[in-house]
């Protein structure tokens, strides 16, 4: 009898967990999230993907999406994969389970292109820390994307408030060296090389409001190494900008490899350019040659031609000749 009971007792808690994943299974939710529902064409929107009722250990995830409005905005992350209208997402927890993942997860960002409406729906498989596993499927979720709307330029005031604080520059480049990366206004931070003999560097840096202030600081007496060039924009408002530009100088050693390295590429150039010169040069003989010898093919071709007519109407001469005979010794 107790044997029994034990065997029921085991049975039901069995129909309790199994009974409760699939309760799981029903309450878990995948859901497409928006970060606008109407947007203007040339503009940006996130498409986030949540879970809920599910603490998530790993996932794999596919979002699919409409490529004739929008254009995805590509993210650099190995665990994302982008297959013509679709968006794989694939994350595990590096853990082991300990910190898993719920609500919103991971987001992607779009451009719109095109006026209309456009839907976006996700589908995958989902884990939990014990390795139960859901697949799921989320509704549609929908944007409306708009013609853009022509506004009206601001009012006067504003663009000259507007002037009053612009800190950016225009311009900035250092006289026969390269900046990396190239120059954008919104960028502040950038490297360059110079050779050892320099000890300064010619530096334009134009702001884009005319009335602001340039300032330079540490463009002196510049050391084998690292150093730093500080381009600090003041506008008429108070309000300040630093660019910073981290300039590397080539010691002895260097500067020798260097100009050695130069010397050779000039080397590679000239030898290429000679190589290019003699090929064409080559070409160009081998033309006449060419044409000469596609006259030659005519002439020989006619010449065939005359042979082959002359003993036609040779043959056909004697066989006439072999007739008459023929019917001369019938008579």
């Amino acid at each position: 009898m107790k044997k029994i009971r034990i065997g029921i007792a085991i049975i039901l808690a069995i129909l309790f967990l199994l009974s409760g994943k699939c309760q799981a299974q029903q309450e878990t939710k995948l859901v497409v999230v928006s970060s606008n529902e109407t947007i203007e064409v040339g503009e940006e929107i996130e498409i986030g993907i949540a879970v809920e009722n599910l603490n998530m250990a790993a996932c794999e995830i596919t979002l699919n999406w409409d490529t004739s409005k929008l254009e995805w905005i590509s993210q650099k992350k190995d665990n994302i994969h982008v297959v013509d209208n679709r968006i794989q997402y694939i994350w595990y927890d590096s853990k082991g389970g300990s910190m898993p993942k719920t609500g919103e997860f991971v987001r992607f960002r779009f451009r719109s292109k095109e006026a209309g409406n456009v839907s976006f729906s996700a589908e995958g498989t989902l884990y939990d820390g014990t390795g139960n596993e859901f697949t799921v499927l989320s509704e549609e979720t929908r944007v409306e994307i708009q013609e853009q709307v022509t506004t009206l330029p601001a009012e006067p005031e504003v663009e000259d408030t507007q002037r009053e604080i612009n800190t950016n520059l225009e311009t900035l480049a250092i006289e026969d060296t390269l900046l990396y990366p190239p120059f954008m206004a919104s960028q502040t931070s950038y490297t360059a090389e110079i050779g050892n003999a320099q000890t300064t560097v010619k530096l334009l840096a134009i702001p884009e409001q005319e009335s602001a202030i340039v300032a330079i600081e540490g463009n002196e007496n510049l050391q084998e190494g690292n150093n730093s060039i500080t381009v600090r924009v003041t506008a008429p408002s108070g309000a300040k900008k630093e660019y910073k530009i981290q300039v590397y100088k080539r010691n002895v050693e260097e500067e020798a490899a260097y100009e050695e390295e130069q010397a050779q590429m000039i080397e590679k150039v000239k030898e290429a350019y000679e190589i290019e010169k003699l090929s064409t040069s080559h070409a160009s003989e081998k033309m006449p040659t060419e044409e000469k010898t596609e006259e030659e093919q005519k002439e020989k071709y006619w010449q065939g031609f005359v042979i082959i007519l002359i003993g036609t109407m040779l043959g056909v001469g004697w066989y006439v000749l072999e007739m008459r005979k023929k019917k001369k010794k019938k008579i």
